[in-house]
């Protein structure tokens, strides 16, 4: 009976840790704080703002928060393509003086912007002509703030799990808001399903 409840219990707990999710986070020895490029689909970002480090934040159970990509109709000559995703300060003991809640990058595309256009853009660099924006936790005075970013998409590819189709997007990324706000060493590793796209 000791047996059979040792095995239960190492049963168990082999399920509840094979069900939990994996970080991801591949530690830069050059940049503490970050998350190495990688290109696998490992859903993790990370970059510097102002010099403290920001990444993705991680749940147990659920992974690292996903990205937003997608595509903002507008009145001008070009859209919007945008992709975003949740921040905090990599730092436990500053955790709870995180400013900034959401970073996203917008480049415009024309407004006939595909999924296979998107794909072309595998190995682009986009330099000066995208808006940067992070969202702060404070209200003043509107917390969103936009300023000039550099995107460099180092990778973009396809693959087919479960009968979908998943993108999977790496790059690099900087950018400043003005004089007070610089974000530099920006990397990110994304696999995003194509069927919840709007483009």
């Amino acid at each position: 009976m000791k047996q059979f409840k040792y095995l239960f219990i190492s049963t168990i707990l082999l399920f509840f840790f094979a069900g939990c999710a994996k970080r991801n986070f591949f530690p830069d020895a050059d940049d503490p704080g970050l998350s190495l490029l990688t290109s696998h689909g490992y859903n993790v970002a990370s970059n510097y703002i102002n010099g403290q480090p920001y990444v993705n934040p991680f749940g147990f159970l659920s992974g690292n928060s996903l990205p937003f990509l997608e595509k903002i109709l507008t009145n001008s000559a070009f859209d919007t393509l945008s992709l975003s995703w949740p921040i905090e300060l990599n730092s436990s003991s500053q955790i709870n003086n995180s400013m900034y809640q959401r970073i996203s990058l917008l480049m415009p595309i024309p407004k006939s912007f595909t999924q296979n256009d998107f794909s072309s853009m595998s190995g682009t660099r986009l330099l000066n002509t995208n808006t940067v924006q992070i969202q702060s936790y404070f209200n003043s005075p509107s917390g969103v703030f936009s300023g000039t970013a550099n995107v460099y998409f180092v990778k973009i590819g396809s693959d087919i799990l479960n009968n979908s189709k998943y993108i999977k997007i790496s790059g690099l990324f900087d950018g400043n808001i003005g004089d007070s706000i610089l974000i530099t060493k920006g990397r990110f590793d994304f696999e995003i399903n194509a069927d919840n796209l709007n483009f």
